[in-house]
């Protein structure tokens, strides 16, 4: 539903900051990448850094099962301090849900799949 999505994306937030500031971390989100999670939970060879990381990727991985739809986590490139996390509504037809590093949470309809955007847009 879209609601799981919503609430499983608002949820990475957090864990990215925890990211950011762990020792893993290193105040930073990793290096640039583009990284997809489709539906049935296979995540590309792009998810590296924060998109890597078992908790957040978890959370995308549930979010993209709700969504029934390839989902997209991008890492801006150094210094990494910008990413963004995009996975289709269920209900709206071409609507992604996003959440970003300086907390947006919000529905947007990309003119093409968002795979490469480091920010909400």
């Amino acid at each position: 539903s879209d609601a799981a999505i919503k609430s499983g994306l608002a949820n990475l937030r957090a864990q990215a900051e925890i990211y950011y500031d762990s020792a893993i971390g290193n105040s930073t989100y990793g290096a640039a990448a583009n990284c997809n999670v489709t539906s049935a939970g296979t995540a590309s060879a792009g998810c590296t850094g924060l998109a890597a990381d078992a908790t957040f990727l978890s959370g995308i991985k549930a979010a993209t099962a709700a969504s029934g739809n390839t989902g997209y986590v991008n890492i801006a490139g150094s210094p990494s301090a910008a990413w963004a996390a995009y996975v289709p509504l269920k209900t709206v037809a071409a609507s992604y849900w996003c959440v970003d590093s300086v907390g947006k949470s919000a529905s947007t309809t990309p003119a093409a799949a968002p795979a490469t955007q480091t920010a909400c847009i």
